[in-house]
């Protein structure tokens, strides 16, 4: 018999929030991530990062506004209610452009580092009191875009690495421990135009390697400090941001890079031969935002991106292999950064995201499922015409979840009779075959009162006159 019988594929009639992506031959509510708003910084959010700023064992937000004030969010009740402290605000001169955290002073919890348009790099002392104290590194010296916290001596404090803007090159400043000066250290490099950049653990002997784009050439590069030089490997071709996603099972870097000109999204991997990348998938528009984190907590690191052009903000599900599967998260109108961290102690991330232009601040949970959603098969052909047969399926129904499935018949494929609901997994068709029985289609329907759990289909099978007519 024709049909989409033997897997669900992609030939069915409608599919809508339903995840038939993820475990082929199976059916589930797809993720439905929800927006929960912290606030609204008043001259719009230039950046928002997650961290354990207080040192309290729980997942706080740091937010950048408009006007160089720096405001930490404190986690009170795994992410239902939070503190607002004014950490900093400007001290003159041209605001903050770019953050980082990190403990700068050994101490257990969470400092800043700043930098400014007009030459300013300054570190933020948390002593836990607000206004925290502001300790200037470095005046009106070249243009600083971008800084990250990496141990560049690796002498176990934390260093800051300093992007300077233009063609201007990158230095780093040599973290002094208490009451010191911070010296200075210019690096030799071909790449310069760096205005974010991160670091992460995963170069030689532990070392940190730092990401960065590369807007100069249009090239996301994995850098590594060696002696007085900025050592740059190319990953990909990249004109957004990138974003360290972590060590897959064989012990291999992976990077996630944002090609806005292509509406795409790349994940790159560093394997024995070198780079490559592929596209994680279509379904964005300008994407110039990325972050990774395990926001299905399956194992392996997703890829959250968004655009600031039209406010889009999804996640690609990493099924492995190199297969992703696309989930829209929301709209976020002037969204201009984005970051992951557990903020609701779930031990899964979620998405922090602000807004440049109207200063929303908040995060999504992206593991959250749509409360309803239904497939409809294809019109399946009956050649034989038969009078009897019956329609099973394997359903899985957590508390608080429904499964429901319905089929209809017709002797003419442009008018579809009326939909019967089969009220067992085991449905009888003999009252349905035997009014019309040359076209048949089955639907079924999912619905959740609990966004954390999901009902399933994992198969489905259909015996027409006691014969088995096909499997899906």
């Amino acid at each position: 018999m024709d049909g989409p019988l033997r897997e669900w594929g992609a030939s069915f009639s409608s599919a809508s929030g339903v995840d038939w992506r993820t475990a082929p031959g199976s059916v589930s509510l797809d993720y439905s991530a929800v927006l929960l708003g912290l606030g609204s910084a008043g001259r719009g959010a230039r950046r928002i990062e997650c961290g354990d700023v207080y040192g309290d064992g729980d997942c706080d937000i740091a937010v950048l506004d408009g006007a160089g004030s720096l405001f930490i969010y404190e986690n009170r009740d795994s992410g239902r209610s939070f503190a607002a402290h004014a950490a900093c605000a400007p001290s003159g001169g041209s605001p903050p452009s770019s953050m980082a955290l990190a403990d700068l002073d050994g101490d257990g919890d969470l400092d800043a580092a700043v930098c400014t348009r007009d030459g300013g790099v300054s570190w933020l002392e948390n002593a836990g009191t607000d206004p925290w104290t502001e300790h200037v590194i470095s005046i009106g010296e070249r243009q600083p875009a971008g800084v990250c916290a990496c141990d560049v001596d690796r002498d176990g404090d934390r260093d800051l690495v300093v992007s300077l803007s233009g063609s201007l090159g990158v230095a780093w400043f040599e973290n002094p421990g208490p009451a010191g000066v911070w010296a200075r250290h210019d690096l030799r490099s071909d790449a310069h135009c760096f205005a974010v950049m991160q670091s992460d653990g995963f170069g030689p002997e532990g070392g940190p390697d730092i990401l960065a784009p590369d807007l100069c050439s249009g090239t996301a590069m994995l850098m590594e400090v060696v002696g007085d030089s900025l050592r740059a490997t190319p990953i990909t071709n990249c004109d957004g941001q990138c974003a360290f996603a972590g060590l897959d099972s064989a012990g291999c870097l992976q990077v996630a890079a944002a090609w806005t000109c292509r509406d795409g999204v790349l994940w790159c991997r560093l394997g024995p031969d070198g780079w490559t990348s592929m596209p994680a998938g279509p379904g964005m528009i300008a994407p110039d935002l990325v972050c990774c984190a395990d926001f299905d907590g399956d194992g392996d690191s997703d890829i959250c991106a968004a655009s600031s052009s039209t406010g889009e903000v999804s996640w690609w599900e990493n099924l492995g292999a190199g297969a992703f599967s696309l989930h829209d998260a929301g709209f976020l109108a002037g969204c201009s950064w984005c970051s992951a961290g557990d903020i609701d102690s779930d031990g899964v991330p979620e998405i922090a995201v602000c807004s440049g232009t109207d200063g929303t601040i908040g995060y999504y949970d992206a593991d959250c499922h749509a409360c309803s959603g239904s497939l409809t098969s294809a019109i399946l052909y009956l050649p034989d015409e038969p009078s009897g047969g019956t329609l099973e399926w394997d359903a899985f129904s957590p508390a608080g979840t429904a499964v429901r499935v319905f089929a209809r018949v017709s002797a003419d494929r442009m008018r579809m009779g009326e939909w019967t609901e089969l009220r067992t997994g085991e449905g009888n068709l003999d009252g349905l075959l035997a009014v019309a029985s040359t076209f048949l289609q089955y639907r079924i329907d999912l619905s959740t009162s609990d966004w954390s759990v999901t009902p399933k289909v994992d198969g489905l099978r259909l015996s027409c006159d006691g014969s088995p007519a096909g499997r899906r």
